[in-house]
């Protein structure tokens, strides 16, 4: 039995995010990176989504050469914007 009135340090419960942004302050300025994954995913699904509701409501009015050509040059404006979000993001936290 010891006699230090000082608690043992024990590990921070996992999921607890102390892990990360704990004491240390080489590890409190590194933060989480945005994803680009999840946000070109849920564009696709959107565009797939519109498309459906468009052949279904107007079968006719637009090709879908023109839908896949536009969803191309929408996801790389989307990706274009979020990259310079990210520098723009990396560049204000320095």
């Amino acid at each position: 039995m010891t006699t230090d009135p000082t608690p043992e340090p024990r590990p921070a419960a996992p999921g607890s995010g102390a892990e990360t942004y704990g004491t240390d302050p080489h590890l409190a300025a590194e933060r989480p990176r945005p994803r680009t994954g999840p946000i070109v995913w849920g564009a696709l699904f959107l565009v797939f989504c519109a498309y459906v509701v468009q052949r279904e409501l107007a079968p006719s009015s637009v090709d879908t050469a023109v839908w896949i050509a536009t969803t191309v040059i929408g996801l790389g404006v989307l990706l274009l914007a979020v990259g310079i979000a990210v520098v723009i993001r990396g560049a204000s936290s320095r």
